[in-house]
């Protein structure tokens, strides 16, 4: 830049508050420090801790309690090209796309444009057009609700990987889970938030109308054993399928739970342990061409026998058909 111009610069930037180390009892900090440097994700973008002065100003102008709120790092982009707050959408992608990461309370909560002008104190202003639901919802027994410079890493390869995608994502089955995955942490309540999860994860392991129970039953376990996720077996999945039929038709979530005194606890378990295996499933689904290939169509690497054969599921009259189950051979 020439002129009066090359003295002024921009942030558009979001910052993540260090409420997240309340929780911290079991000195995960020193094990697994918050992003500690800058790392670089993509032009421009960058994720890392920013001068204590100016990230003071900042969270005193995005939070009412800004003198009990600190700020572990922030994602920033530099002199974005447009008016308004981040224009081209990379902070809101990169801060939804750290979701694949790992599970953790940032949102656009604490967003803000920072003006630079050369001899003078930093303007800074609030992000204006963002949505109120801010805070992205994350069950409470979660520890290490904050990113590492090796979660940044991971990160910066999710980016780069969704923007070599996205053209493919936008005709793919996989891809609108994603979508809707990526959008949805901001539901800041644990009900919607199971709804819409659930509903993702069925969506990962359905191929089809026919069996679609069987099919959840049948692929969760062996998707979970595939990424590692421990705990899921055909009983969760039967479980969770009984959960998931609950908030989708209006039914008590907590009758498949069992109830008693643990029930708090035991419902957001589940959602934890339902995102957990739908994260790593898309997370996959990014870095690996085959395993996005296989959640488009599941049948071809998770075989779930049909209910009849093709010609008697074609005929008009298959009301009159007596099916047998494909186990025991009884008619269904």
């Amino acid at each position: 830049m020439t002129g009066a111009h090359s003295t002024i610069s921009r942030w558009d930037v979001v910052l993540v508050s260090n409420k997240v180390l309340a929780s911290d009892e079991d000195g995960c900090v020193r094990r697994y420090p918050p992003v500690s440097e800058r790392v670089d994700l993509a032009d421009g973008l960058w994720i890392g801790p920013i001068p204590s002065s100016l990230a003071m100003l900042s969270m005193k102008v995005c939070a009412q309690d800004a003198p009990r709120t600190g700020v572990l790092y922030a994602s920033v982009l530099e002199n974005p090209v447009g008016v308004v707050w981040d224009p081209s959408a990379q902070l809101q992608t990169a801060v939804a796309l750290s979701h694949f990461v790992r599970a953790t309370e940032t949102g656009l909560e604490y967003a803000a444009t920072v003006t630079f002008v050369k001899g003078e104190r930093p303007v800074i202003e609030r992000a204006s057009i963002l949505t109120p639901y801010r805070k992205a919802w994350c069950s409470n027994e979660r520890h290490r609700r904050w990113l590492t410079v090796e979660d940044a890493l991971v990160l910066k390869e999710l980016i780069a990987q969704y923007k070599a995608l996205r053209p493919t994502l936008k005709r793919s089955k996989t891809g609108r889970a994603l979508r809707d995955f990526v959008e949805t942490p901001y539901l800041y309540g644990a009900i919607p938030r199971a709804l819409v999860v659930s509903c993702v994860l069925e969506a990962l392991v359905n191929s089809g109308s026919e069996r679609s129970t069987a099919q959840f039953h049948h692929r969760v376990p062996l998707l979970a054993k595939e990424l590692g996720v421990a705990s899921v077996d055909e009983a969760w999945a039967k479980k969770a399928y009984s959960f998931r039929s609950a908030l989708a038709h209006g039914g008590d979530p907590a009758s498949p739970l069992g109830g008693g005194q643990a029930l708090d606890r035991e419902f957001r378990d589940m959602v934890a342990k339902m995102e957990d295996l739908t994260r790593a499933a898309l997370r996959r689904a990014l870095l690996d061409p085959e395993w996005l290939a296989a959640l488009d169509d599941p049948q071809s690497r998770w075989p779930v026998a049909a209910a009849a054969c093709a010609t008697c599921r074609k005929s008009k009259h298959t009301g009159a058909i007596a099916l047998r189950c494909p186990r025991c051979s009884r008619e269904l």
